[in-house]
């Protein structure tokens, strides 16, 4: 089935199904109108988001439509946590095989039980909440808890841990930063055999909130923000970086009556503004605070970085567990005591080294010019 199929009424349909396909055949040819008008797919949200019900139509938010209305052939997303960007992808990759002849799409996770979690909850959630009369029109070949298979135009869309045989026309990458931490020769199979995959005129998306400054992710992106920052044209098999930051969340807001914000604090979001060009209120200020330093966080700056950055070079700021003084270095980092300064002339410079043995010898260069070191 493609753009030039015809969604009539067909013979034996019931009358509430023939009467959704008169009203809406035509408009089914639009793929935005399918993705956006919140009139095909539905999705489970949660009890907590002021919603009347768990499962309400897809209907997507600011971060979703940036990522709809800017895609690439290949595109590199680090972002915040809970903005929907793998509910986004799903839909559309969900569309795209129900609508499109002879198509394979492919989900990787970093583990078999996440992805099969994302299958269940997002696709096939999706597909079996479709309008009765398009669901008449589309039936499967397959429904299992890996695959869904079209019987009526062969596409199909898959999940697993890793995929290599095959053209995939549609493939998106969950969380490869986490992947590649905790099962880096998984994460090879993915650089090295999955997104190759993905022919030129295909589309591959690659994910995730950061686990560090290196890794397979942190060089794909690094890549595309420098192809952006040289306003570079991009080629098929260039990356696009799409970046969403938590206060693209309109959610994220919490009343500031009880929230203790510093003037630090406030120094932070200026500089945030100030990178961003986005203008933070109270309320979005107030979120940050609380979800910083209560709950989860529970003041661990470094943590915040890495699920709620508010930048892009705070994704990479982030230190891991396991390092030495890294919540006092996140914490220095967010008030502004640790910056940048000028050699001066006329001032002794002091040098400290840390001569390594099986790593790499650490060079610390000093001058105090007071009040600063």
């Amino acid at each position: 089935m493609n753009a030039r199929a015809s969604f009539a009424p067909q013979v034996g349909m019931d009358d509430e199904a023939a009467a959704w396909l008169e009203e809406f055949g035509e408009a089914l040819r639009d793929p935005w109108w399918r993705l956006t008008s919140g009139h095909l797919y539905k999705i489970m949200t949660k009890d907590d988001e002021g919603q009347p019900s768990a499962v309400v139509p897809f209907i997507p938010n600011d971060a979703q439509l940036d990522l709809l209305g800017n895609l690439w052939h290949r595109n590199a997303i680090p972002k915040s946590r809970q903005l929907g960007i793998t509910t986004a992808v799903c839909i559309l990759f969900t569309d795209h095989a129900a609508f499109n002849a002879d198509q394979r799409c492919g989900l990787v996770a970093h583990d078999l039980p996440s992805a099969q979690s994302i299958f269940r909850d997002k696709v096939r959630f999706a597909y079996r909440n479709l309008p009765d009369a398009l669901r008449a029109l589309m039936p499967l070949a397959k429904d299992a808890a890996d695959e869904l298979l079209f019987a009526h135009n062969n596409s199909s869309f898959r999940v697993a841990v890793s995929m290599r045989s095959g053209t995939l026309h549609r493939m998106h990458v969950s969380e490869l930063a986490k992947l590649a931490r905790h099962h880096p020769i998984r994460a090879e199979e993915v650089i090295t055999g999955t997104l190759p995959a993905v022919p030129a005129n295909g589309i591959a998306i690659v994910e995730s909130t950061s686990q560090g400054p290196y890794g397979p992710f942190f060089d794909i992106c690094k890549q595309a923000r420098a192809a952006r920052d040289q306003s570079k044209i991009l080629t098929p098999k260039d990356y696009r970086l799409h970046f969403y930051g938590w206060w693209m969340d309109r959610k994220n807001r919490l009343d500031p009556t009880h929230v203790l914000m510093t003037p630090n604090d406030h120094a932070y979001f200026a500089a945030v503004e100030a990178d961003t060009g986005i203008p933070l209120d109270l309320e979005q200020r107030a979120w940050y605070v609380a979800t910083r330093d209560g709950g989860e966080f529970a003041g661990n700056a470094d943590l915040m970085f890495q699920e709620n950055p508010s930048t892009l070079d705070e994704c990479w700021n982030q230190n891991l567990k396991g390092t030495y003084y890294a919540h006092e270095l996140a914490r220095a980092r967010l008030q502004g005591r640790i910056a940048r300064f000028p050699f001066v002339s006329h001032v002794p410079v002091n040098s400290f080294w840390d001569l390594g043995s099986n790593d790499g010898t650490g060079v610390w260069l000093h001058q105090h010019v007071a009040p600063w070191h």
